[in-house]
């Protein structure tokens, strides 16, 4: 004796957009056999409400989100890098630009997977560049440590300079460009490379230590621009004539 087939109704909807909302017939199958027998289009990729393989029953409602994949080239940008130089030369957390990056540009292949007409993945198969970025040089301050008289000191920053003396009677009981009294213990800077106020240490190059100490920087000087200092030797003005010009190194604390 023959099995007569079973049909059974089963109500299955792709999608809103495409008005599909139909009662079918159809022979006991899985889930994506029967949707792909409905010969509406529909294939593998697509994904169904329900798993592959669950067995199709009377009344059942099975959902299906449309899977379109395409691959297209988009013109893209390619951002620059940073290189980034750590130096003692210029303030701790100072950052400078020295020359600036510039952004690149490449065509990439793109495979784009849409459900339901949405963009839902956006994966870069393969990237040329057709512009070549051109890295941002910096420099950062980091400060650094000294030792004097067998202590270590913390600095923010140090220049190598180019000093010379201030002195004489004529200098006296005068006032700095900070308002102050021109006293031993003083240095005239350039406020752009050394601001006033800082406390500053001084070691002589080249085997000259005669000055060298803690000093603060509380003058300025139409001549002292740049990495230039001025030292204030006291009121014998032939100390400061004996100076002459000096190669020295300034560490600036923190």
């Amino acid at each position: 004796m023959k099995h007569q087939a079973k049909h059974s109704h089963f109500t299955v909807r792709q999608c809103e957009s495409l008005g599909i909302n139909s009662l079918v017939a159809a022979p006991a199958a899985t889930a994506r056999e029967f949707v792909k027998s409905l010969n509406l289009g529909f294939d593998d990729d697509d994904i169904l409400s329900c798993a592959d393989d669950v067995i199709v029953t009377d009344g059942m409602t099975i959902s299906v989100d449309i899977v379109e994949t395409e691959t297209v080239e988009i013109n893209a940008e390619v951002p620059f890098s940073t290189q980034t130089t750590h130096v003692q030369t210029i303030p701790k957390g100072t950052v400078n630009i020295i020359e600036e990056g510039k952004n690149g540009s490449s065509i990439q292949l793109v495979r784009q997977i849409y459900i339901n007409g949405e963009l839902s993945e956006s994966k870069v198969l393969s990237e040329t560049i057709t512009v070549e970025p051109v890295p941002q040089i910096c420099e950062e301050g980091v400060g650094g440590t000294v030792m004097i008289g067998g202590k270590s000191y913390s600095y923010s920053y140090y220049r190598d300079v180019e000093a010379t003396a201030y002195g004489g009677p004529e200098f006296e009981n005068g006032r700095t460009s900070s308002g102050k009294i021109v006293d031993e213990g003083m240095i005239a800077v350039d406020p752009d490379i050394i601001a006033l106020g800082s406390s500053v240490y001084i070691i002589g190059k080249n085997g000259y230590s005669m000055f060298d100490g803690f000093y603060k920087a509380e003058d300025t000087g139409g001549l002292i621009v740049g990495d230039r200092i001025d030292v204030y030797t006291g009121g014998d003005i032939n100390v400061a004539i004996n100076f002459g010009r000096r190669a020295m190194r300034v560490y600036i604390f923190e």
